[in-house]
């Protein structure tokens, strides 16, 4: 987890305080929702740190546009 931003760490952190399991996610809006608890620097990086979580394989987009939570993702957060 060393090669992620300090965005991208944050915002894992908002999947592992919610509980959110391996193949469990948000909507898109209800993390946006959770991006107002960051301060103004992660929230204005917030949008690349999506994306350098999907690029790194730590969440994936699913159908019903839910930010999953893969495997790698889940292992991350449980070191």
């Amino acid at each position: 987890m060393s090669e992620l931003s300090d965005t991208a760490r944050l915002i894992l952190g908002i999947f592992g305080e919610s509980n959110i399991k391996k193949n469990q996610g948000f909507k898109l809006m209800d993390l946006i929702l959770n991006k107002s608890l960051l301060n103004s620097h992660h929230q204005v990086k917030f949008s690349v740190a999506i994306n350098e979580l999907l690029e790194l394989g730590y969440l994936e987009w699913d159908p019903s546009s839910h930010l999953i939570l893969t495997e790698k993702g889940y292992k991350a957060l449980n070191n």
